[in-house]
């Protein structure tokens, strides 16, 4: 057997001339043809060995072995979050990477972690790193893995008119909603308030369709 790769050491391998009255003599093997053999091919190979019209098989056996682990991040992997929402890492999966560069699923259990990384209120696209741990050692090399951060969805609006006037002249006076605070309720952040007419806060019209 040998490992991908590794190339074939005839120094392994005893030829032996055998004598119609029994008698055996060893002779060097590279005397003889020998069939093509491929050591980046995978499980069993025939190697035929000839000379002088005589021929003998050999079944030699490829095997693949592990050169490291990598965080596969392309499977169905959930990539949109809310605005504070808690992320979530299933669908990430560890994998030994193979000395063919195969990947394959690892036999072990495994946690995988954001590295530090934890989403901030400003929406858009933005890189997080992701860790695998065993038995709370890190594993492999750390990964980086893109996610889009959306606005956090409004739940409810609370509106507290206050000491503003509700009370208006015809013709006199403007309406106008300065001084009317609204308490933000989501759904993965604690309610905030905000004052209507505040030229420091931007309401967004959502808010309003509630």
């Amino acid at each position: 057997e040998y490992d991908y790769g590794e190339a074939l050491d005839l120094s392994t391998f005893t030829a032996l001339k055998v004598y119609d009255n029994g008698d055996k003599e060893e002779f060097n093997i590279a005397y003889c043809f020998m069939s093509e053999f491929d050591p980046e091919t995978l499980g069993d190979q025939v190697i035929t060995f000839s000379l002088l019209g005589k021929t003998y098989d050999v079944t030699i056996t490829v095997n693949d072995y592990v050169v490291g682990y990598v965080l596969d991040t392309t499977g169905a992997v959930k990539t949109e979050f809310y605005q504070y929402e808690e992320i979530t890492l299933e669908g990430v999966v560890l994998k030994y990477v193979m000395a063919s560069g195969a990947r394959q699923d690892v036999d072990f259990a495994y946690v995988v972690k954001t590295t530090g990384t934890t989403l901030k209120p400003t929406t858009g696209v933005t890189q997080i790193g992701v860790q695998a741990y065993k038995d709370e050692e890190a594993i492999g090399s750390k990964a980086g893995l893109g996610i889009t951060v959306v606005a956090n969805p409004v739940t409810d609006v609370q509106i507290n008119t206050g000491d503003i006037d509700t009370v208006f002249l015809e013709g006199r006076d403007a309406f106008n909603c300065d001084g009317i605070e609204l308490t933000i309720i989501t759904e993965f952040s604690d309610p905030f308030v905000v004052t209507v007419g505040d030229p420091a806060v931007s309401i967004s019209a959502k808010y309003f369709n509630k």
